[in-house]
């Protein structure tokens, strides 16, 4: 959390800072001049913003097996604060079973465009696990490379009407030249 408060008094004077102390959890905000927050918390940072790239079944085994018990428990209530408790509440079971199903209803909560979550940032990037190519989602890299070789084209096409210009440039200047 040092490291968090350290980003905050660097910042711009077009920002307030709040910092939360509830129970057992600290939680950074910070509010931008436009309205938006900030929410600094490494794990709904990752489920935010790779929840529409990997794989569902993927995320979510990622986070079990990367984040603590405490850590998952901590995002509950921190994303409970926007969705409510009713959406997110409190599981009963085995700690390796409530954070599958914890991680796996946080998951689903970040992927509905109905609920307006704010943005989560990360002050310790350790906390964010590494990610390899076995954790990428397949169909959107395809799609990208789809794209790409519909591009490749266009850039021949460019790369012939560009060598005709010069060629007709050095006509002009051979004509010109007396």
């Amino acid at each position: 959390m040092e490291s968090a408060r350290a980003l905050t008094d660097s910042t711009e004077s077009s920002m307030s800072t709040t910092v939360t102390d509830d129970a057992d959890d600290a939680v950074l905000q910070l509010q931008l001049q436009q309205g938006n927050v900030i929410v600094v918390n490494e794990l709904l940072c990752l489920l935010k913003q790779k929840c529409n790239v990997m794989a569902f079944d993927d995320l979510v085994q990622l986070c079990v097996d990367f984040y603590t018990y405490d850590e998952v428990e901590t995002s509950r209530e921190v994303m409970s604060r926007y969705v409510g408790q009713k959406q997110l509440g409190k599981l009963h079971g085995t700690e390796k079973d409530v954070k599958s199903r914890t991680l796996t209803a946080m998951t689903k909560i970040c992927m509905d465009p109905g609920i307006q979550l704010p943005t989560f940032g990360a002050a310790d990037l350790s906390r964010i696990p590494p990610l390899d190519g076995d954790h990428v989602d397949v169909s959107a890299a395809l799609q990208e490379l789809s794209a790409l070789r519909r591009a490749v084209p266009a850039m021949s096409q460019l790369k012939r009407e560009v060598e005709q210009l010069k060629s007709m440039l050095e006509l002009l200047k051979a004509k010109s030249t007396p």
